[in-house]
Formats: structure tokens, sequence, C-alpha cells
């Protein structure tokens, strides 16, 4: 029997590695870079002499500058670890996902032995293994690129499995170094702190009301896991603090602006409640093309016929309910919350606080939570399999319909971007783009799409950079003599996206300034879907 047992383990491990290098490293040469995928190499330009975009902030040692923050909520920690792929693999798409795959590879790693640590002889970390590595949400969350996924995933779970090794061993060094390391997601993306706050509030609970033993815990202890809480942090608080550094402006983008200015926090609320429910059932970053058959925009061209395919797996929502439900009968009957039943109460702070803090509005703001959820997802199928055999049955075909409903989704994903080249916000027409830019020397043009300035940078090894980038939402902020003074270089070319709204108001606004808008270029992906513009003004 513990041959049997040995045997299905290594089985659900080898499976799990295969499905997520086969998917992870098809990643690596897919067309298209997604909005904030460059943005960790960019920030990171400083260390290789390169230019540096305006809104870095950075401090130079012996001659050399390093970089500390890159826009008031990105802090430059993941470009340090990313530098030594592009040392290796060169300035170039390959590289950079190379850094994300190995960093997911490594978080599944933490993720597992989190998992072992609630489950040390049963199923589960196995199970959790292959459901997250084959899980749509985790194997486009490392394709999503490496600030908000790979970095801060390695840095919760590092850290959570290290304080899990506190909980069991009673050692203060795994207290304290898994405090550090969970806080080092701070230095990567402000956002991230919900995760820190979840995590604090948690701890406070679970010492206030006694749910847990807390080994060897002390006034000098909690201390100084602040201490290195902060010190984990410190890119993005001497960033904020340095001359230059704008920590109004990251408070206002991490806690105020979407927010309390645009919904309450039952909007907030309900909308982090469907996040969580799309993280799971694998939708996270399923592109409106692919839900509506037809691009964003009211203008673009309809996607052909037969291209369309559903990611969603309705499974694991239901596994998550159930696997929640399990920790209710050991909790009415001893009085206590065991450790499955502080992941369920972890996942609940999460969803109750993060809306105080950042705008359910961004699925990225929660990424930090989906491995959590997929231990929850993985108990019940788990604890049947190591039950009698029509139960393990019963299990066994649970798990496999879940894994396969994932491959089926990645495999349409696949075959999706290959046929058109891309989806609207992430298409082969960037390289073109970027080539072009080069060619033409276009050193200062003005870009009509906020997420598609680090990609050019990027691509052009910062040989360009954009006079302007706005984002639809605030195109209206820019003045008229902003641009009456762009309107006065003949010479400039303004590049939006194929149907942006905002197309019409420049040229509205050029009208009012005697000019003409002309389309002198126009970039289409694989499929000959029209992807950019590019204009200038006579």
């Amino acid at each position: 029997m513990n041959k049997m047992k040995s045997f299905i383990k290594i089985l659900l491990i080898a499976v799990s590695a295969a499905v997520f290098l086969i998917y992870s490293l098809k990643e690596l040469d897919l067309p298209g870079l997604q909005e904030d995928e460059a943005i960790i190499a960019v920030a990171a330009f400083p260390l290789w002499g390169l230019r540096s975009p305006a809104n870095t902030t950075s401090f130079r040692v012996l001659g050399r500058y390093l970089p500390l923050m890159y826009h008031p909520y990105h802090a430059a920690g993941a470009g340090y670890l990313i530098s030594p792929f592009l040392a290796l693999g060169g300035m170039n798409v390959i590289a950079l996902r190379s850094a994300t795959v190995f960093y997911g590879a490594v978080t599944l790693l933490f993720i597992y032995l989190l998992a072992k640590l609630i489950d040390r002889t049963g199923f589960l970390p196995e199970v959790v293994l292959l459901l997250t590595s084959t899980h749509a949400t985790y194997l486009l969350t490392v394709r999503k690129g490496c600030w908000y996924s790979s970095v801060l995933l390695l840095s919760a779970y590092v850290g959570l499995f290290l304080v899990g090794k506190w909980f069991s061993t009673g050692k203060t060094a795994y207290f304290l170094s898994g405090i550090f390391i969970m806080g080092t997601g701070m230095s990567v993306n402000s956002s991230y702190i919900f995760f820190i706050l979840s995590s604090g509030i948690l701890f406070a609970l679970v010492y206030i009301f006694k749910i847990r033993k807390l080994p060897g815990l002390s006034a000098k202890t909690v201390l100084a896991g602040l201490l290195f809480i902060f010190l984990s942090g410190i890119l993005l608080v001497w960033g904020g603090f340095s001359p230059g550094g704008r920590l109004v402006d990251t408070f206002n983008n991490s806690f105020v602006r979407i927010n309390f200015r645009q919904s309450s926090y039952p909007e907030r609320l309900r909308g982090r409640i469907e996040n969580l429910y799309k993280l799971t059932d694998g939708t996270a970053h399923q592109e409106e093309e692919f839900n509506n058959k037809h691009n964003i925009s009211p203008h673009a061209v309809e996607i052909p016929a037969g291209s369309v395919y559903p990611m969603g797996n309705g499974i694991f929502p239901v596994l998550w309910v159930l696997g929640s439900a399990l920790c209710v009968p050991p909790l009415l009957k001893r009085r206590r919350i065991d450790n499955m039943g502080i992941l369920v109460l972890f996942n609940i702070l999460f969803v109750l606080v993060s809306p105080f803090t950042l705008s359910g509005i961004s699925i990225n703001h929660v990424i930090p939570i989906f491995p959590l959820s997929m231990i929850i997802c993985s108990y019940l199928p788990a604890g049947l399999i190591s039950r009698g055999r029509v139960w393990a049955l019963i299990g066994a075909c649970v798990i496999t319909a879940a894994v396969l409903r994932n491959v089926s989704a990645m495999n349409g994903y696949f075959r999706f971007i290959e046929r058109t080249g891309g989806v609207r916000t992430c298409s082969d027409a960037v390289y073109d783009l970027a080539e072009w830019i080069k060619q033409e020397r276009a050193d200062d043009y003005f870009l009509g799409d906020w997420g598609l300035r680090d990609n050019l940078i990027f691509l052009t090894r910062g040989r360009s950079y954009p006079c302007y980038s706005v984002p639809d939402m605030s195109f209206d902020d820019i003045g008229e003599d902003d641009f009456a003074e762009y309107f006065q270089d003949r010479e400039k070319y303004y590049i939006f996206r194929y149907g942006s709204e905002n197309i019409g108001r420049f040229a509205g606004i050029a009208v009012k300034n005697g000019k003409k808008v002309v389309m002198v270029r126009q970039f289409l992906r694989k499929d000959g879907c029209p992807v950019y513009n590019i204009y200038r003004a006579e």
C-alpha cells in the first residue's frame, strides 16, 4: 500500500512538472508583449547603463545608477532579480520570459512545501501542485510578466512557508526570515501591501483570540518582525522619500485614487469577490475578445468565426466552497481552527480587507491569494483519494476532470494566439511597430496608449521614448495648449491603438489648432486585424 501511495505521489509530481514546463516554455516565443510585461526590464535600465525613463527614481553608487522606483507604485526590486537572465540571454523577449518561468517554477515548489506543512502524509501537497501548475490562471500569470506575478508570488509563498516552519518548530529564525522575505514584495509593487495587511490582521486575530498557540513569541520578536518588514520594503520607502520620489503619488495610486473617489466599499467588495471567482475558475486573464467574439473597441473588426473558446472551469469555485465547508466540523467539534481553517480565514480576510486598500477593479492586485485558494480547492479531492477505493476513484475523477479542462483551456489559448498573432492588447504587431520606430528614428512621438509605452522602450532598447503617453481615462486632462505646442513640430508622430476613442478627441483638438490629422501607417497582426495607427498633424 505504501509503495502504491508513493507511486501515485511521484506520478502526480511528474505530471505537474511536465505540464507546467510544456506550457510555460511554449509561452516564451508567443507573439506580442503584455501591457506590463516589459516594465521590470525597463525599470532596470539604469543597471545596464541604458537611458533611464524620466519617472525613474535612482541613486548613484560607484558611478552607476541603481533604480529605486519606476512609476508611483512600482518599486524596482524585480529588476534586480531579472537582471541575471538579461545578462545571459540578452535584452530580448525570450530572456525576459525565461525569468518569469524560472520564478514561477520556484514558487510552485514552495507552494508544494507549504501544503506539505498542512498535510504531511496525505495527498494534499501533490494535488495542490497538479491543480496549480496546470491552471490557466497560474500559467497565464507567469505569462503576464514578472513584476506582479512570479516575484510577488515567490515573496509571498517562500515567506509563508518559513512562517509555517516557525509554527511547527518554534525557531525564531524561521519567523524573522519568513517575515522579511514576505515583505520583499513591497519592493516590487505597492499594491502588494494589502497581502501584508491581511497577513498582519490574521496574525493579530490568532494571537488575541488564542486561535492557535504561537511558539516562542515575545514583544521583542514582534518588534523585530515589524523592523524586518520595513527593511524588506526599503526600495519602496527609499524611492518614495528620495529626491524626485513620489510617496504621495504612491499613496494616492495604492489607496485613494481608484477606490474612494470612484466606488463605495460594497461595490469594491463585490468586485473583489468577482475577482476571486475569476481566479479560481480560470478566466482571470481571459481577453474580452474571447468573451465577446470581437475586439474591445466597437470600431475594431470582428474576429473570424470559430476562433473563440471558453476558458472557465466551473469545477474550482465549487471545490473552493466545499473545501471551506469541510473546515467547519473540526471548529464545531474541537472548538479550534486547524491549519486549513486558518487558510480559509486568510482568504476571507483578504476579500474583506483589500477593498479598503485597493479597488476591486484590477484583478492583478489579487493574484497573491490565488495559490491559497488552490490549496482550499484541493482539500476535498485530496481527502477522497486517501479514503477507500470507491472514494479514491471519485476523487481521482474530480482531479482528472479539472486537469483535462485546464489543459483544454490552455490548448485553446495557444491555438487562438498562434492563428491570430495575438489579441488587441498583446500581438505580434508591436514588433513591427518597434522596428519601424527604430528605422524612422522617431525619438519624440506622442503615444495615446499608456500600456504600450514600456514595451516599445524595451523593444527599442531605450533608443526611443515617447514625449507623452496617456491612458484613455486621462486623455481629456491634457491641456489644448500642450497640444498646440506638440503641433508645432510637423515631424512628430502620434501613435494610437486602432479603434481608440482618443483618435477622435485628438482629431478634434487638431482641427481647433488649424491642423489636419493624416494617417501615415497602420500595423496589422497576423490575421490581418489592424492594431496600431500612426498619424501626423499637417
